[in-house]
C-alpha cells in the first residue's frame, strides 16, 4: 500500500468515527432530555439505554471448530438479547442487508443459541459509512439454516480444484493455513 492509499484510508476512517460520534451524541442528547435527572435511577437508565452488554465477544464451540467474534450485544430491557455487527463496507441499497452479512449474523445467532441456550431477538447491522442500522429478527428457521450449512460443508469431500491456493490476509485466520502454505523460512544473509 502506498502513502496516498494510507492517507486516504486514514481520512476515511476519521470520517467514519466523526459521523458515528456525532450520531451517538445526538441520540444520547435526545434520550437524556426524556429522563428525569433527579431520579435515583438516572445512572441505571443511562447504562440500560446506552451501555452494551458485551463488546468484542468471542463465541466458540469447543471441539467443533466453530467460532465468531461479535462486535456488541445489547440487553433488550429484560426481553432478550440483540447482536450488533458493525460494517465498514457500503450497502448498495437503503434498508438492505447483503446475503453475506445476513449469513454472518445468522451464524452469530446460531453460536449464541448453542452456547447460552437463548435465541437472540434480532441481529442488527450498523453501517458506519451511512449511519444506518438494519435489523433482522432471528427465528428458529435461521438457526436450522446454519445447522444445515454446517452439515453440508462438513459432509463435502475436499476437491482441490475447487479451492485454489491463493494466499491472502484471511489465511492468517484459517486453521488449514499450515497445510496450504509451508512455513516460510527467513532467508539467511
Amino acid at each position: 500500500m502506498n502513502q496516498a492509499q494510507k492517507t486516504r484510508f486514514l481520512n476515511e476512517t476519521k470520517e467514519f468515527l466523526d459521523f458515528y460520534a456525532i450520531k451517538l451524541a445526538y441520540s444520547l442528547m435526545n434520550k437524556i432530555r426524556e429522563l428525569d435527572r433527579n431520579s435515583k435511577w438516572f445512572e441505571r437508565d443511562i447504562k440500560r439505554f446506552f451501555y452494551p452488554k458485551d463488546m468484542e465477544m468471542k463465541l466458540e464451540i469447543e471441539g467443533e471448530n466453530i467460532k465468531g467474534f461479535v462486535d456488541k450485544t445489547m440487553s433488550l430491557f429484560g426481553k432478550g438479547i440483540a447482536i450488533v455487527d458493525y460494517k465498514t463496507s457500503k450497502c448498495r441499497l437503503p434498508h438492505f442487508i447483503p446475503e453475506g452479512h445476513l449469513k454472518q449474523g445468522k451464524a452469530y445467532a446460531f453460536l449464541w443459541n448453542k452456547l447460552f441456550k437463548e435465541m437472540p431477538k434480532h441481529i442488527s447491522f450498523y453501517y458506519l459509512r451511512t449511519g444506518e442500522s438494519v435489523f433482522y429478527p432471528i427465528s428458529e428457521r435461521d438457526i436450522e439454516e446454519i445447522k444445515n450449512d454446517i452439515s453440508l460443508i462438513r459432509g463435502k469431500k475436499p476437491i482441490v480444484k475447487e479451492f485454489p491456493k491463493k494466499e491472502s490476509k484471511l489465511c492468517d485466520f484459517c486453521d488449514f493455513k499450515i497445510f496450504c502454505f509451508k512455513k516460510k523460512e527467513p532467508k539467511e544473509s
